[in-house]
């Protein structure tokens, strides 16, 4: 039995953290504007008290957990709650990896079970160090026992993504080139589709080159 030490993030209190925010947000939005202050002082209260909200309690979203792996079974102790996990009651699981790692399980019973380390407010690398190890027994369990185990594509697997980024890329990189040959100004919508653009090209080769390491 091997035990693995990680972070991971308490995700019930960051929604809560980020409610409290959004409604304060929308609070002094209203209370501002009803007393027609100057468009910069609206901004900075309206903003700037929510903002202020949550990077005073950004620290209390991450939490120490740890987890061991046995034969045929997965303990988890989570800041404290216990969960243990016999192989045979999965029904499928999903590991995603992407700024940090996230592990959803559902059981057989219906119960899911997910888990998140995110890299904004955790360190997520112990925890994908368990996910991985994780998979391993599992797939390895599912092989020895012949049992219906199913591990679910995580979004930059899905088949259908890399025809749509080559789409997406090409329809951009098509009107940057006719915008310069006609000496047409660009828009500003080009550049700004650029980020996420670029965030699901690094997503999809990250993980295409951790699958090509895993064969």
């Amino acid at each position: 039995m091997t035990k693995y030490d990680f972070e991971f993030n308490d995700t019930k209190f960051a929604f809560r953290l980020f409610m409290i925010c959004l409604i304060t947000f929308i609070a002094l939005l209203f209370i501002t504007l009803q007393l027609n202050l100057n468009f910069l002082i609206l901004i900075t209260i309206s903003l700037g008290i929510p903002i202020l909200i949550f990077w005073l309690n950004r620290k209390k979203i991450p939490k120490k957990g740890f987890a061991t792996i046995s034969d045929c079974e997965i303990e988890f102790n989570l800041n404290g709650a216990e969960e243990k996990i016999n192989l045979n009651e999965i029904k499928n699981y999903q590991i995603h990896i992407y700024n940090g790692t996230t592990l959803n399980i559902k059981l057989k019973s219906g119960k899911k079970i997910g888990i998140v380390s995110n890299s904004n407010f955790c360190n997520p690398m112990k925890f994908d160090v368990f996910c991985q190890e994780l998979e391993n027994k599992i797939e390895k369990y599912k092989t020895e026992n012949n049992i219906e185990l199913i591990r679910k594509k995580s979004f930059f697997e899905q088949v259908w993504l890399f025809p749509f980024l080559v789409i997406i890329t090409s329809i951009l990189i098509i009107s940057v080139l006719i915008a310069v040959f006609k000496g047409m100004e660009l828009k500003p919508s080009i550049f700004i589709s650029l980020a996420p653009l670029s965030t699901l090209w690094g997503g999809y080769l990250s993980t295409k080159n951790r699958m090509k390491n895993k064969i």
